[in-house]
Parts: C-alpha cells; sequence; structure tokens
C-alpha cells in the first residue's frame, strides 16, 4: 500500500529535505509552497527522479489561513496521511523593542494560527499512525531573551500543548506529534542571515559567521538534520 506524504513549506531548507527523504522511500507526496508554479513543477519532477511514487505540487500562501484551510480540505480529503511536515514562514529577526506590529501579527499566524488551521483542516486524514512533524525552537530559557528570532522562539514554547489540546478530539484519533528542534542548519534563509552577519556574499564566511552566532562547531545541512531526526524520532 502507498504511503502519503503531505508537506507544507517544501521549496527549500527543512521541508524540501524532509520531502526528498520521504521521495527515496517512495511514498505519494504533496508538497505545498507559496512559490511560483514552474519552481513547484521543477522540485516535483526532481522528487520524481528520487523515487516518489507520484508528486503533487500545490502552491499557496502558506499564511492566507482561510484559503489554505479551505485548499488542504479539497487537495487532500479523506486521504489517509502517513506523515505531515507543518513547516514553511520563516522567523521574523529583530532585537526586542525593534519589531513593527505587522511583524508581530506575522509571527503569531506563523507561530500559532498557521500550524493549527493545518491541522484541523485534516482532522479528517490523520490519525494514530500518522506521523506529523512540526518545526519549533531549540532556545532555551537562559537564551531565549538574546536569540536573535526570539519571538519566534518564545511563541513556540507552548506549542506542543496546544497542538495536542487541537488534536485529543481528532475523530480517528490523535496523531502522533512530533517536534523539531533545529538550532540552526545550513540553508538557503540561514546562508543569506550569514552573509548580512558577515557583510560577505562568501559562503564560508557566512558558515562562519553562523558558528559564532550560535556557538556552535558544526552546523548540519537540513538533509542531515532531517535523516537524523526521523531515525531518533522512529527508535523512540
Amino acid at each position: 500500500m502507498t504511503k502519503l506524504t503531505v508537506c507544507l513549506g517544501a521549496s527549500a531548507g527543512i521541508g524540501l529535505a524532509f520531502a526528498e527523504h520521504f521521495a527515496r522511500e517512495g511514498h505519494e507526496l504533496i508538497v505545498v509552497a507559496r512559490n511560483k508554479s514552474a519552481l513547484l513543477d521543477v522540485i516535483a519532477g526532481d522528487l520524481v527522479s528520487l523515487g516518489a511514487s507520484s508528486v503533487n505540487p500545490v502552491e499557496a500562501n502558506l499564511l492566507d489561513l482561510p484559503a489554505l484551510g479551505t485548499l488542504l480540505d479539497r487537495v487532500i480529503g479523506t486521504a489517509s496521511i502517513t506523515n505531515l511536515f507543518i513547516g514553511g514562514p520563516g522567523p521574523i529577526s529583530g532585537a526586542i523593542g525593534t519589531l513593527e506590529d505587522d511583524q508581530v501579527v506575522t509571527s503569531y499566524k506563523a507561530c500559532i494560527e498557521y500550524p493549527v488551521v493545518v491541522l484541523q483542516a485534516l482532522r479528517e486524514s490523520l490519525h494514530p499512525s500518522s506521523q506529523v512533524y512540526v518545526l519549533s525552537s531549540s532556545a532555551t530559557r537562559e537564551s531565549l531573551w538574546g536569540h536573535q528570532f526570539f519571538l519566534s522562539a518564545l511563541l513556540r514554547r507552548p506549542q506542543a500543548e496546544l497542538l495536542r489540546e487541537v488534536t485529543a478530539s481528532f475523530p480517528k484519533g490523535a496523531p502522533k506529534l512530533r517536534f523539531l528542534e533545529p538550532h540552526v542548519v545550513l540553508s538557503n534563509l540561514s546562508l543569506a542571515y550569514g552573509q548580512r552577519l558577515a557583510g560577505s556574499e562568501s559562503r564560508e564566511a557566512a558558515v562562519d559567521a553562523l558558528r559564532r552566532e550560535f556557538s556552535l562547531t558544526v552546523i548540519p545541512d537540513a538533509a542531515e538534520f532531517v535523516a537524523d531526526s526521523i531515525v531518533r524520532i522512529t527508535s523512540d
């Protein structure tokens, strides 16, 4: 029986790596991203080449929440989901006291409302054997207030409790919620941030800047992070 993996935020970084991981295992894929259709079609072709049994690329604004919920319900219906990855909108960067009102609202929508809307839209497709992977934050209590992405990190702290409450009453039973907590991984987004920190377009300078910023000696790429996370989760 073919397994269905749904990946939101699949155009780059951890989301794309997640889709690629399950393409290699021969899953049917539905990949959703806010991107031009031509680019999504290229990604879909690459995923088929990796071994996906089929790929349905869907273009959507992940923060247009009413439209997103309707779209997911229409595209997926009651098909049984094996894996669901909820990624997508990147964190808002800025120091405490410097964020504009619209940035605060965007962070709230991305961290709180967005995953809730997705889960509610897919409540008929999720069941106790479904694995739901949600991007969370690795920020500790000690580092939270000095964190460059402090608002997203702060809003993601109550995520687990909230989403468990949301899924507790699902008609087929609650899916398994898995919260991924990357400190930082190498992706187009993180490298762009590293380049700004370094004041250089050099990849090497960007990686060095990220190591200093996050006090790390090694930064995994997105594929390494996804593979290690899935192995750790499935061995629990």
